[in-house]
């Protein structure tokens, strides 16, 4: 057994006397929690934390015995007496217990010296109904076995986690998104919202405030009440108004706790038992007689029931969130779950930063301790000694400390995390001061989640939140949205929103001009394209390479998604594509698209890891792009006109195709704009033949996608056109129209 180090904990963050409290509470909780009822409110005049025993102890005994502590540091030398004002205070809390907690058999003073013989003497002499024990430094050091003795390690040894390192670890993990992280635009969503009230965010939790006011004013109305009624109803009334006054008090103590960082104090609170002593029965009854003899103060016995029932109700909704351990949030691929995640994890004023994990590095059979490989200057030997690490730093904080695991659908085999979940869930159950978090796709839930995981959906913006992101988005790159000619819920998409935006001003450096914005879906699109193909042209410390190179790459990956039928493949078979064969993994192509956020994974049908284009929308634009680019005019039509290409084109949304719905919507988008460029170069040359088929192409590509684009139309119109365009821009007329009456645009006019 190791020598407890008391300079490393007298150098934890913290006062050393609250550290003391808090490592005697948790010992005991691990090592005898589970035999009895164990209470734990910290800095309490009689003790901080008490056990009834239910089940036998060979330490502590047999049930009916009731154990409790009062831990005082006590920072003297060894041999020094506590003095005459800390004696005082040690008798106050004897009395109290006695007075509060009559069942206590067994009181212990609890400090890290022995006490001079002379203190001990006048202590044993105390007259009291308990019989009175003296714990030391070693009963601490023999109770850190079993669960409690990686303590050891969190408080004395190589686990333990200041705020400051734990800043360190999430800046190395972040360190991969924070180009796409950008906290000043940041839209908490609702999701982000429950999930602080699971960290016990006091915030977050107003009902508490507003349950507080509300008993106030009942209690003083039935007080009043009291007054004017015969003796039993009135005794009646004032027992009711005595509940409702404990509830008051301890939904203020509830507060008080969230506020000042004691969130065990919080938990078992919100998990204590309340007995009334009027019960619902007889307040209904009461109220049923004071109504019965028409006496007006039924309305205010009626309104201070309805507050003891919403109370109840508030109780069991904070019992039951601050007791979750784990929660998965379930999103769609661009719903926001990343930039929830690096949100959560962020310090705040209340308490230090959580953890943020990818989850990536897991392989198949792997552990989640493969995680660790990629925190440097991390002791833990496993992942549980790091979260057991993480729970002792927000225990020494007082307050429950995220640790998220980013995108599950990323690593190689998302079904392997369900037993590595469910293996922690049973270690999640011992710690109270952090929540761990996984993020991912809807497809992969059902296999990668064990049962007993709580599931938030995270759907993006949604319709209240787009307005507020919009602004956020267009302030942060310096643009205006009232010259956007979008709809609004084009935006709902987090992902979308910042492809525009990127695409609208990449640098911001100054603002952008109207006309700089892009018009349409399309060329939003292409502009998105151009600053990332830059931005991989440019990359520092790679191969050098050419932009027609890097679109080229771009359109084989689209066509091979056509060609194949499929909507992704494995990263390997994109590196062979595009002839990536790079042995440097930092001078990789693909992994440069992936870095730059056009790349993405998610797992296939057979749980493999497969790679996609991020965004179905710009994946659609690509494809059709690649496909517009290859065929030229004379074999357009007739390549729309075959089966194969109607049957693609025509399929359903699904997991496995090329996104069929996007691509019609980008060809609808981008025929009218290949027409006219044609158009312009070749005036003089009739292309009537094929206008039949662009017909029908306009008609099977286009009705069921509102979002036709205003720019490409537009400079279809302004080309020669010749006696078959009209029939064809009646049609797209009608989409336009269809569009700008579904979604009108909240930036501006409305196209012309």
């Amino acid at each position: 057994m190791s020598q407890l180090d008391w300079v490393q904990f007298t150098n934890l963050p913290g006062a050393a006397t609250t550290n003391w409290e808090r490592l005697c509470g948790a010992v005991i909780r691990r090592n005898f929690g589970s035999l009895g009822s164990f209470r734990y409110v910290a800095q309490q005049p009689g003790v901080e934390f008490h056990l009834n025993l239910e089940r036998s102890s060979s330490t502590l005994g047999d049930p009916g015995r009731w154990w409790g502590w009062q831990c005082r540091w006590y920072d003297l030398a060894a041999g020094q007496q506590i003095g005459e004002t800390r004696r005082r205070r040690i008798r106050e809390a004897l009395r109290k217990t006695e007075e509060r907690i009559p069942g206590i058999t067994d009181w212990v003073l609890w400090t890290r010296r022995p006490l001079t013989p002379a203190d001990q003497k006048w202590f044993y002499a105390i007259e009291s109904t308990m019989r009175l024990r003296l714990w030391t430094a070693e009963d601490l050091d023999a109770h850190l076995v079993g669960e409690a003795e990686v303590l050891r390690s969190t408080y004395f040894g190589d686990l333990i986690l200041t705020p400051d390192g734990v800043h360190d670890l999430r800046e190395q993990s972040i360190a991969p998104i924070r180009e796409r992280w950008m906290p000043t635009v940041h839209i908490p969503m609702g999701a982000e919202h429950e999930i602080q009230k699971v960290l016990g965010e006091p915030e977050c939790w107003p009902e508490v405030q507003k349950q507080i006011s509300g008993l106030s004013v009942s209690v003083q109305e039935l007080d009043a009440a009291a007054t004017e009624l015969e003796e039993d109803h009135r005794r009646a009334v004032a027992l009711l108004a005595d509940d409702l006054q404990d509830l008051c008090e301890t939904f203020k103590a509830v507060s008080n706790a969230l506020t000042q960082r004691q969130l065990a104090t919080a938990i078992q609170l919100s998990a204590s038992e309340w007995t009334p002593r009027l019960t619902l029965a007889k307040g209904r009854q009461l109220a049923g007689e004071l109504r019965r003899i028409r006496h007006h103060c039924a309305f205010v016995v009626q309104a201070g029931l309805a507050r003891q029932l919403d109370s109840s109700k508030l109780f069991a909704q904070l019992q039951q969130y601050l007791s979750i351990r784990a929660v998965a949030v379930v999103g769609p691929a661009n719903a926001g779950k990343t930039h929830l995640s690096a949100a959560l994890t962020a310090a705040r004023d209340t308490a230090p930063c959580g953890l943020y994990l990818e989850a990536w590095p897991l392989s198949r059979r792997g552990t989640v301790d493969e995680l660790l490989a990629r925190l440097e200057g991390v002791r833990a030997k496993s992942f549980v000694e790091l979260l057991e690490a993480m729970d002792a730093a927000g225990a020494r904080a007082g307050v429950r400390l995220p640790v998220v695991i980013d995108s599950l659908n990323e690593s190689e085999d998302p079904a392997n995390w369900s037993a590595e979940l469910a293996r922690l869930q049973h270690v999640l159950a011992r710690l109270q001061h952090i929540v761990l978090i996984v993020t991912l796709r809807p497809p992969v839930a059902e296999m990668a989640l064990p049962s007993g995981f709580e599931r938030l959906e995270l759907h993006g913006f949604g319709r209240r939140l787009t307005e507020q992101a919009v602004k956020a988005y267009f302030a942060e790159f310096k643009s205006d949205s009232s010259s956007v000619r979008l709809p609004l819920d084009r935006f709902s998409d987090p992902l979308f929103l910042r492809i525009f935006c990127e695409a609208t001003n990449p640098n911001r450096e100054s603002q952008v001009r109207q006309e700089q914005v892009p018009t349409s879906l399309t060329s939003a699109f292409i502009e998105f394209r151009k600053v990332k193909v830059k931005r991989i042209a440019e990359r520092r410390g790679g191969v050098r390479r050419y932009e027609p190179d890097i679109l080229g790459a771009l359109d084989d990956i689209a066509l091979s998604l056509w060609e194949t039928n499929r909507r992704a493949m494995p990263f390997d078979d994109i590196r062979n594509l595009i002839g990536d064969d790079a042995e440097d993994w930092t001078k990789s192509l693909a992994r440069a698209m992936r870095d730059e956020g056009i790349l993405g994974a998610e797992p296939s049908a057979r749980g493999d890891g497969r790679t996609v284009i991020l965004f179905d929308a710009f994946a659609g634009f690509l494809i059709a792009d690649a496909l517009t680019g290859l065929k030229g005019r004379d074999e357009f039509a007739a390549w729309v006109a075959e089966r194969k290409t109607a049957t693609l084109l025509g399929a359903n949304q699904n997991e496995t195709g090329p996104p069929a719905s996007r691509i019609r919507a980008a060809f609808a988008r981008l025929i009218p704009q290949a027409l006219s460029m044609r158009l312009r170069r070749q005036q003089a040359q009739s292309v009537h033949p094929l206008a039949p088929d662009i017909r029908k192409a306009f008609v099977a590509l286009a009705p069921d996608d509102s979002d036709f684009s205003f720019g490409s139309l537009s400079m279809a119109i302004s080309a020669k056109r010749p006696s078959w365009m009209p029939q064809t821009l009646k049609v797209s007329f009608w989409m336009l129209k269809l569009s700008t009456r579904l979604h009108k645009s909240p930036f501006g006019p409305e196209p012309a």
